[in-house]
């Protein structure tokens, strides 16, 4: 996984009046099965979910809500400070929650910072968890920058997927034979590239790193 941010998440002290707002990508690339844990594979929706549970669990006392998104972006749920209610929604939530596929992430997250209210002075901010990148590289950011500071909410960019990679399943069969994306007739394989992230995280004024 790869983070951009300018301090470590995990050493945040997070305190009940901050609001925290997840934005997770459920397109059709996040089933993709990238991660493994006690001989058992996982996918990157899994994995993605499974990291923001325990980030809930451990700041039970903050407020929460859930967006989701491919091409679309989706209010799942409102804010709330009940993180078993929140942990209930995050569960049923998958790749079937939108239709439309595809990935776009500005869009999303300009939707997302307009959830918040102008006038709540509490600590902000977004968690966005994807696996896509190519999109990004052809924005200009200083439009979701300013919108950013104007409302001092903090963006986390977190993209789930490893430099293995793996390749991106589009259905099951009833007789358990998976069909995967293809390009020119060959399997279409997602991984991590460090290079085109760090070029992204420069245009967003953040710090690149790799966990």
């Amino acid at each position: 996984s790869a983070f951009f941010t300018d301090y470590t998440i995990q050493n945040n002290n997070w305190k009940s009046n901050e609001k925290v707002l997840f934005l997770l990508d459920v397109s059709k690339s996040m089933k993709a099965l990238d991660y493994n844990e006690w001989n058992k594979t996982y996918s990157r929706l899994d994995t993605a979910k499974k990291w923001i549970s325990d980030f809930v669990s451990n700041a039970p006392n903050i407020s929460t809500w859930l967006n989701v998104f491919a091409w679309e972006v989706v209010w799942i749920m409102p804010i709330m400070n009940s993180s078993d209610t929140f942990l209930t929604f995050l569960y049923w939530v998958d790749e079937n929650n939108l239709s439309k596929q595809g990935t776009n992430i500005y869009d999303s997250i300009l939707y997302s910072i307009e959830r918040f209210d102008k006038k709540d002075n509490s600590k902000k901010s977004i968690f966005l968890i994807s696996d896509w990148w190519d999109e990004l590289e052809k924005k200009d950011f200083s439009y979701i920058k300013k919108s950013l500071d104007e409302q001092k909410i903090k963006l986390y960019i977190i993209w789930i997927w490893s430099k293995r990679g793996s390749f991106i399943p589009l259905e099951t069969d009833y007789f358990g034979q998976t069909t995967y994306k293809t390009y020119n007739s060959k399997k279409v394989v997602t991984k991590l590239n460090s290079d085109n992230l760090q070029n992204i995280a420069s245009k967003l004024g953040a710090t690149y790193s790799e966990i």
